[in-house]
C-alpha cells in the first residue's frame, strides 16, 4: 500500500528494473504518467490508465542503482491476453467493439498529450468487463512525439509479440501515432480469433469489420 500526506492509502505495485540498462524504461513509463496526470492533463480521462504514485532510485547490496516505480493497483481488471485464454474461439466482434471504442479514448487522450504507447499489446490492455471499462497500462516502452522532430525510436520491444510490429518500431526509426493504432488492431484482431499477422479474420465477423481493422494495419498512417 501507498500512503499519501493526507493518510489515505492506495493498493499499488511496486516495479523494480531488473538491470541498471533497464532503467530508462522505468523513467519513460514515470513521465508519461506524470505528464498525463499532470496539470496540463484532463482528469475526465485518468480512470483509462494507472496512477504513478512514487518513483524511485533503488541501490542494491551489489551497488548498482535500478529505477522503481510505485503504481495503483486495478483491481478487478484483466488483461486481454486473459480474455482470449478465456475465449479460445475468439470473442464476439460486438464485446470486442466496445473494447475498441474504449482504447481508441485512452490512446487518444495520450496522443494529445504528446505521448506514443509503443506496446498496445494483449498483455498491456485491461478491461473491467462489468463496467466496461478499460485501462492501457506498461508505460515502460512509451516515447515522446514532437511536431517538429518527430519522435525517438521505441527502446524495446516485447519479444513474445515480436512479428505484431510495424516496420519503423523494428527499423529503429520514427514512431508515430498511427504505430499505436496498428498494434491495438492486431490486438482486437487476435481478440476476435483471427490471425494478428497476417491479419485472416474468421467469417462470422462482418466483412466491414474485418476491412477497417486490416485498413488500421496499412503502412504510413500519419
Amino acid at each position: 500500500e501507498a500512503q499519501s500526506s493526507g493518510g489515505s492509502t492506495t493498493e499499488t505495485i511496486v516495479k523494480i528494473a531488473r538491470h541498471t540498462k533497464d532503467n530508462d524504461l522505468l523513467e519513460a513509463e514515470a513521465s508519461a504518467l506524470r505528464k498525463m496526470f499532470g496539470s496540463d492533463g484532463d482528469e475526465r480521462y485518468h480512470p483509462y490508465f494507472p496512477r504513478l504514485e512514487d518513483s524511485f532510485m533503488y541501490q542494491d547490496a551489489g551497488k548498482m542503482k535500478r529505477r522503481g516505480n510505485v503504481i495503483s493497483r486495478l483491481d478487478g481488471f484483466h488483461t486481454l491476453q486473459q480474455v482470449r485464454e478465456a475465449y479460445p474461439e475468439g470473442v464476439n466482434h460486438l464485446d470486442a467493439i466496445w473494447m475498441w471504442r474504449r482504447l481508441l479514448v485512452a490512446m487518444g487522450y495520450a496522443h494529445r498529450m504528446g505521448i506514443i504507447h509503443g506496446a498496445v499489446l494483449p498483455q498491456h490492455v485491461m478491461i473491467l468487463p462489468k463496467d466496461h471499462g478499460l485501462a492501457l497500462v506498461d508505460w515502460c516502452y512509451s516515447t515522446t512525439a514532437s511536431p517538429d522532430n518527430g519522435a525517438e525510436p521505441i527502446k524495446a520491444i516485447s519479444s513474445q509479440y515480436r512479428d505484431w510490429y510495424p516496420k519503423e518500431v523494428m527499423e529503429k526509426s520514427s514512431p508515430s501515432y498511427g504505430t499505436d493504432v496498428s498494434l491495438a488492431a492486431r490486438t482486437l484482431v487476435y481478440l476476435m480469433g483471427g490471425d494478428p499477422v497476417n491479419l485472416d479474420m474468421p467469417e462470422r465477423i462482418p466483412k466491414p469489420i474485418r476491412a477497417f481493422f486490416k485498413g488500421c494495419c496499412q503502412a504510413n498512417q500519419d
